[in-house]
């Protein structure tokens, strides 16, 4: 009898010990999967078209039809012209979150400048990023990245030699465009400054 006491004690022990370890794997197999699993906010951008052609929004204008061919002894039905394909709405929580540099970050003007980002959607096969800088002159496209490049975030490295504009203090902002350059969301901007050392 004192056996099997010993026995159940000692299964029970080990299940003590065990059971610790089996609940925290499963957990970080569960963490592991879950960029995986689709999420409502990427399916709600699929889901819901609401842009219009170009030619429907400019003012004053109504689409004229395609001429058709008709036959001599009957009227044939009108076809009606080809419409552009409506692009889905982004969710309203979707929006470009700036990692990097932080708000007026001093950068020497020898190094690289490095800027960091976030997006929480995949990127359709028409639509990228472009980091721009805000100069006098109006906006310098700087860098395009048309996918992720560390993890599910982006990254781009520019040199201070390459840009126009090295007078303090010079803006920046990420913009989600499509190939086309139709501005889809926009980051906040931030500023920076250069220094030669």
């Amino acid at each position: 009898m004192n056996h099997r006491l010993a026995e159940n004690r000692s299964l029970r022990r080990l299940l003590h010990i065990l059971t610790p370890l089996l609940l925290l794997m499963a957990c970080i197999a569960i963490i592991n999967l879950a960029p995986v699993w689709p999420t409502q906010s990427a399916t709600a951008r699929i889901a819901t078209p609401t842009t219009t052609s170009a030619a429907a929004n400019a003012p004053g204008t109504t689409p004229t039809p395609a001429p058709t061919a008709t036959a001599v002894s009957a009227p044939s039905p009108t076809t009606p012209p080809p419409t552009a394909t409506p692009r889905p709405t982004l969710p309203a929580d979707a929006v470009v979150t700036l990692l990097g540099p932080p708000e007026a970050a001093v950068f020497a003007t020898a190094g690289a400048i490095t800027f960091y980002w976030t997006w929480p959607l995949p990127l359709a096969a028409d639509e990228r990023f472009r980091l721009y800088l805000l100069t006098a002159a109006g906006e310098q496209p700087v860098a395009e990245l048309a996918e992720p490049n560390v993890g599910r975030g982006y990254r781009a490295d520019v040199r201070p030699a390459a840009l126009d504009e090295t007078a303090a203090p010079i803006g920046w902002q990420v913009h989600l465009e499509t190939i086309a350059g139709q501005r889809l969301a926009s980051s906040s901007a931030r500023t920076l400054t250069l220094r030669t050392p």
